[in-house]
């Protein structure tokens, strides 16, 4: 098949899905081509990218930018060519029945820089943002190939209350599948008015042959580690995590709490470790790039993720970080929020505590501590678990099925209709 792949930003070391899935399918024998809206900076070349030569195959949208005539007249000229070819595409230049992103010229560039490329058999885009331009797109006629949209989270629990309920109900209607990696988030896509029978849950995989497995039955010295991946944000719930910490410390457990990530928070989460006098026992970490989390997972005890609902109505849609850790033997402590009940192997279902509450994490880590034998089982229950329901080969050969099946139906339509 040949494939366009479409998504946000590439590379980005926060996206390991869309790198996954490129170089999967070009292993395959796929022909596949990228595009993105902006390219991500030096730092997020990761050696898979320059080992499967990704930046060959990726193309962003055109430059547009009033303070450089020149791109303003190529992306003029492109528009009129396209423009001669299919007038249809003077329909992208309406503004959106929603407001805010993405807009009309943002749109525009990024559809001629797929509508230049030779026809493709099969879209594939990640994030149903992204999904609007490519929907739009179709109804210019610009797009004749079936399209499949992968949903991620905020994008189909927040957007819509940002741009509209409706939003995506044309897209939703349209498009021949819509993904998600979780029941959870396939239940907001029905919801939005996705027909059950486009709906597919697709969970996102891990590359388990990175995540090596090291059985755990307990802390590897007289020093609980504590992990923590994710972006500094509200839904991380990271506040609890150290509040979770200062309790655990005040019943005179040893430990030491990783917190690896950056964002909007660091500063207060920073102010928060020294209020809680946590300061010889947390470590900021920092944004690390995707392929040396595995490091950081074969040093730790425990990962504490203690997500929340955010004030906007965010909720952790599948977690990869759990799978990752899960896959490298580490239990996993967390919350029953949003997709993450799925993606936490059975064996650790009572590990997960109530949203926003330090207590019940602490807790959580007291009862693991007190039974080796349980931490020993949950070590290989989520390996186990992981290799079967989240391996990136299984996730790829489900895709790659989904998107033949959607080639072949919409070559046998024509048909069908006479």
């Amino acid at each position: 098949m040949r494939i366009a792949l479409v998504c946000h930003v590439f590379p980005s070391t926060s996206q390991p899905f869309v790198r996954n899935e490129a170089a999967g399918l070009l292993a395959r024998g796929h022909d596949v081509e990228l595009f993105a809206m902006e390219q991500g900076g030096a730092a997020e070349l990761t050696p898979d990218v320059q080992q499967h030569r990704l930046m060959e195959r990726v193309r962003y949208r055109l430059p547009l930018s009033k303070r450089r005539p020149l791109s303003m007249m190529r992306f003029s000229a492109a528009f009129l060519r396209a423009w001669l070819r299919t007038p249809g595409i003077q329909r992208m230049l309406r503004p959106p029945p929603y407001r805010g992103y993405p807009g009309v010229l943002p749109s525009l560039a990024l559809a001629l820089a797929i509508a230049r490329r030779p026809p493709f058999d099969v879209v594939h885009c990640h994030f149903g943002t992204n999904g609007l331009i490519l929907g739009r797109m179709r109804q210019a006629g610009l797009l004749p190939a079936p399209l499949v949209c992968t949903f991620h989270g905020d994008d189909a629990t927040v957007t819509p209350r940002e741009l509209g309920a409706d939003c995506y109900r044309e897209l939703l209607h349209t498009c021949e599948a819509c993904t998600a990696g979780s029941e959870f988030l396939c239940g907001q896509l029905r919801t939005l008015g996705a027909p059950a029978t486009r709906v597919h849950c697709l969970p996102l995989g891990v590359d388990l042959e990175h995540f090596a497995f090291v059985p755990r039955q307990g802390p590897q010295g007289d020093t609980l580690r504590l992990l923590s991946v994710g972006r500094l944000v509200e839904g991380k719930g990271l506040a609890y995590g150290l509040q979770a910490a200062a309790i655990l410390k005040a019943r005179g457990l040893r430990l030491h709490y990783e917190i690896v990530g950056d964002g909007p928070l660091a500063d207060e989460l920073a102010r928060l470790a020294a209020e809680l006098n946590l300061q010889a026992e947390v470590h900021f970490a920092g944004r690390l790039p995707h392929h040396e989390l595995a490091e950081h997972y074969a040093q730790a005890d425990l990962l504490l993720h203690p997500a929340v609902p955010d004030s906007r109505g965010s909720q952790e849609a599948q977690g990869l970080v759990l799978l990752e850790a899960q896959a490298c033997g580490l239990p996993v402590i967390s919350t029953r929020v949003g997709g993450i009940p799925e993606s936490v192997a059975p064996a650790a279902a009572d590990l997960l505590a109530p949203p926003a509450d330090a207590q019940a994490l602490a807790e959580c880590v007291s009862r693991l501590l007190a039974q080796p034998a349980w931490w020993a089982d949950i070590s290989h229950a989520g390996r186990r678990y992981v290799c079967e329901r989240f391996d990136v080969q299984q996730y790829l050969s489900r895709l790659e099925q989904l998107l033949a099946g959607v080639c072949l139906s919409s070559a046998a339509r024509p048909s069908m209709r006479g």
